[in-house]
């Protein structure tokens, strides 16, 4: 039996639909809901249901309930500027300003000793 090219050889949805969906909105004039959309898409949809997010020129900033939330997304800032990317077009973030409510700093967690528990 002869093998498709690759390029004629079927994909699943779940490979193109990301791909078409960015391809789409990229084309799309900026607006607060594709801002929005598109920051869902980059930090996933808990961090997205908890933050406001608004663009000033190209800084995403992002407001935050506490100051844990600003530190993971900090920590995940390479993938979100990548993801934001991919689905608003290059440049159109190229920082995040991450702001949350004054007060505790967050807390690092104390070293584990090696070989057991605390």
């Amino acid at each position: 039996m002869a093998r498709l090219p690759p390029a004629l050889t079927p994909r699943p949805l779940r490979d193109i639909l990301p791909d078409a969906v960015a391809e789409t909105l990229r084309d799309q004039p900026m607006s607060q809901a594709k801002l929005e959309f598109a920051w869902r898409a980059a930090a996933g949809a808990a961090v997205a249901r908890l933050s406001t997010v608004t663009l000033d020129g190209t800084a995403l900033r992002v407001e935050v309930p506490g100051p844990l939330w600003a530190v993971e997304i900090e920590r995940a800032r390479d993938a979100v500027l990548q993801k934001l990317a991919r689905v608003l077009g290059p440049g159109t973030v190229d920082r995040l300003v991450v702001r949350a409510p004054a007060g505790e700093a967050p807390r690092k967690r104390p070293a584990r000793r090696a070989g057991g528990r605390k």
